[in-house]
């Protein structure tokens, strides 16, 4: 095995590996980019980067279990009712 082929085996995997996580992390889209552009390194942000949710007043991304909006100040802790973050 020559070097070619060890780094097209490695960005296939790489590739693989981006998409099921950010499947599973429901950031399909942002895996398959990041594993298509950046391979190896598209792997390693999508196995590190934090989930998200949205928030239940104003929609806006926060981090998972986050108590207040980093967008609207909304205390998370007190949810309204029928509503999940």
């Amino acid at each position: 095995m020559n070097l070619a082929q060890f780094l097209a085996i490695l960005y296939v995997i790489s590739l693989i590996v981006s998409v099921a996580v950010g499947i599973k992390k429901k950031i399909a889209g942002e895996g398959i980019i990041a594993g298509l552009l950046l391979g190896p390194i598209g792997m390693i942000y999508i196995l590190l980067k934090k989930p998200r949710a949205k928030c239940s007043y104003c929609g806006g991304l926060i981090e998972k279990g986050a108590i207040k909006c980093k967008h609207c100040g909304a205390d998370l802790k007190e949810m309204p009712a029928g509503k999940n973050a």
